[in-house]
């Protein structure tokens, strides 16, 4: 009998463990569209690479919807009135690594702070900023 109710117990725990994989990867920070990419050992993100431009990264997730990618970055750090400038340099570096793996610009990423979240503009003056052009 106590055999039984431990393979159940362990029926239990494995089926919450997958709900839970399927819950995160499901997620999608208020934007809609489905994440197609996480950086979280679960979710086997791989490196972006922008080869002509010496640049690579792994953005937090990123976010398919209504054909764009949006990429989204995660910050544990206290929330401020306004993005850093060096977050906003981080999502645009991620803007570009999206332009060049996947063929479509970003119109905006996604800083996520615990208690607020901006949408940094892939503008043509962040992206000059991040290339020092």
């Amino acid at each position: 009998m106590i055999s039984f109710i431990v393979g159940v117990l362990v029926l239990i725990a494995i089926g919450l463990l997958v709900f839970g994989v399927w819950l995160f990867k499901n997620r999608h920070f208020g934007l809609g569209g489905k994440m197609i990419y996480g950086d979280a050992p679960e979710l086997n993100g791989e490196t972006l690479y922008a080869k002509d431009l010496l640049l690579m990264g792994r953005p937090d997730y990123l976010i398919k919807t209504n054909g764009l990618v949006i990429p989204v970055e995660i910050k544990s750090s206290r929330t401020p009135k306004y993005p850093y400038n060096n977050h906003i340099a981080q999502i645009t570096a991620y803007c570009i690594l999206v332009e060049d793996n996947f063929g479509v610009m970003p119109p905006y990423g996604v800083i996520k702070y615990p208690d607020r979240e901006f949408r940094v503009e892939f503008s043509e003056q962040n992206k000059k900023v991040v290339l020092n052009r």
